[in-house]
């Protein structure tokens, strides 16, 4: 036990100072990371520099351990680079207030988990708010009609098991729940890798809403999802 709380506190999570407000452009300078636990200590990502422009969605495509995930979990301030830095406008990221980048953020990750709560609960998640911001993000998500065709609409207890929901379902609910947030970076892992077609109209949907309005930035394999990116940035090996 104490070798854990060790091993935590060895790597706490920057707290931040400097606040912030709006998203600004965001730079990745040389960034590296490494995987601590990689027995051969190579680079999940070797040197990355680019630029993401404010409201502009980004494709990441790559084959399978290309870096993609590792890439969007430093954006997300999930992770902390090995070398090289992450700034927004001209603040380095590990100097914001994490309170601060967490409400501008939001992740949508590819395996979605919901509570054994209301379907409401699960989009609010803990954060209070008013029944009309839940429905209006489950409207933006394109979940919403299928909800209200429930027994008890949003009062619905998903369960243990998200009985009642089907996949493409809960993936639109976590989506709902993460912009019920309202916020200005959006990260997608994978979101289309396995719904059906109809679903994957519905996420093509959102995208197209969403985009110019806030910064998007999406791991894509499906063409439909290619074809709503502004710009498509291609990993292979790290870089």
């Amino acid at each position: 036990l104490m070798a854990t709380i060790g091993e935590l506190e060895r790597h706490a999570q920057p707290t931040g100072h400097v606040p912030i407000e709006r998203l600004g452009t965001i730079r990745f300078h040389e960034v590296t990371y490494q995987y601590e636990y990689d027995p051969q200590r190579s680079d999940a990502l070797n040197g990355v520099s680019l630029v993401i422009e404010p409201n502009t969605t980004v494709g990441l495509v790559g084959p399978s351990g290309a870096g993609k995930s590792t890439l969007a979990e430093l954006l997300l301030s999930l992770r902390q680079p090995t070398s090289g830095r992450i700034t927004i406008g001209d603040i380095d990221l590990v100097d914001i207030q994490r309170s601060d980048w967490a409400r501008l953020t939001a992740l949508v990750p590819q395996d979605q988990q919901l509570t054994p709560t209301s379907i409401a609960d699960n989009i609010d998640f803990l954060r209070g708010l008013d029944r009309a911001d839940i429905v209006g993000a489950a409207h933006r998500a394109h979940v919403d009609r299928d909800i209200v065709a429930i027994a008890d609409g949003y009062d619905h207890i998903v369960g243990s098991r998200s009985q009642g929901l089907s996949g493409g379902q809960r993936q639109r609910v976590a989506i709902a729940r993460s912009l019920a947030g309202h916020p200005q970076l959006l990260g997608l892992d994978e979101p289309t890798s396995a719904l059906d077609a109809t679903t994957e109209r519905f996420f093509r949907r959102t995208l197209d809403d969403l985009r110019g309005k806030m910064t998007i930035v999406v791991i894509a394999h499906r063409p439909t999802t290619i074809e709503a990116c502004d710009r498509i940035i291609e990993i292979r090996d790290g870089t």
